[in-house]
C-alpha cells in the first residue's frame, strides 16, 4: 500500500509538472476597440494633434508575443494620411511605429475602408498598387517592436492629413493582442494539482490506519 501512495505522489507530481510545461507558453488572445471614435482629421492638420486612444487592461496578459492593428477610414484620397501607434511599456521609453505614411494605391477613394496591419502579411501597405477593403497588408514600420513588453497601458493612435483639399475621418480601430500571461498564473495552476494530490495522498494514509485498527 505504501507503494501504492508513492506513486500517487509521484503521479501528481509529475501531472503538475506536466501542466506547468504544457501552459507556461500558452498565449491568450485579446482584441480591444476604440470607444472615442469616429475622430475627424482635420484638413492639412498638425501632426501630433490629433490621436484616438485605447486603454488595455487585462491582468492576464504579460507579454506580447504578437501585435495587429485594425483601422477604418473615411477618405476621399488616402493618399493624405499618415498615422503612427505609441505606447510606453512599464520601465520603458514611448515606442512609436509607423502604420502609414501617404500611401499611394490606385484606388484612393474611400468611403469606409477597413485594413488589417500584420508584420506577417505578404505585401507592405507602402508599396500596395491597390487596397482591398479588410485585407491584410505589413505596416510601414515594424509591429514586432512591441513584443517581450507588458501590453496593459495607453495605447494612442496619431493621424495627420498632410495635403489640403479633403477632410477624412477615423471611424474605428483595434488592437489584437496574443500574450503569454505571468509565470505566478500558471504557478498557482500547478500549486493547486500539488496540493489536490496531497489532500488525497493524506485521506489515503488515514483510510490505510483505520483499516490496520479494525
Amino acid at each position: 500500500m505504501t507503494g501504492l501512495l508513492k506513486h500517487g505522489l509521484c503521479s501528481s507530481g509529475l501531472l503538475a509538472l506536466c501542466l506547468f510545461a504544457s501552459q507556461a507558453n500558452a498565449a491568450l488572445f485579446r482584441s480591444f476597440t476604440s470607444t472615442d471614435t469616429p475622430i475627424s482629421i482635420p484638413d492639412h492638420g498638425q501632426l501630433g494633434t490629433e490621436y484616438s486612444s485605447i486603454t488595455v487592461s487585462d491582468a492576464d496578459l504579460w507579454s506580447i508575443t504578437d501585435i495587429n492593428v485594425k483601422l477604418n477610414f473615411t477618405s476621399p484620397d488616402i493618399h493624405d494620411i499618415y498615422c503612427y501607434l505609441t505606447f510606453q511599456p512599464t520601465g520603458s521609453g514611448t515606442i512609436s511605429v509607423v502604420l502609414m505614411n501617404q500611401i499611394s494605391p490606385s484606388n484612393f477613394g474611400w468611403s469606409s475602408l477597413s485594413v488589417w496591419l500584420d508584420d506577417s502579411a505578404t505585401t507592405s501597405i507602402q508599396t500596395a498598387t491597390s487596397v482591398t477593403d479588410n485585407g491584410s497588408y505589413n505596416p510601414n514600420g515594424t509591429l514586432a517592436n512591441y513584443n517581450g513588453f507588458d501590453p496593459n497601458g495607453t495605447w494612442r493612435l496619431y493621424f495627420e492629413d498632410r495635403d489640403s483639399g479633403t477632410t477624412s475621418t477615423l471611424n474605428s480601430w483595434s488592437l489584437d493582442i496574443t500574450a503569454v500571461p505571468e509565470p505566478s498564473t500558471w504557478a498557482m495552476g500547478v500549486f493547486g494539482v500539488c496540493f489536490a494530490g496531497f489532500g488525497v495522498a493524506r485521506s489515503f494514509r488515514r483510510w490505510q490506519s483505520s483499516k490496520r485498527s479494525a
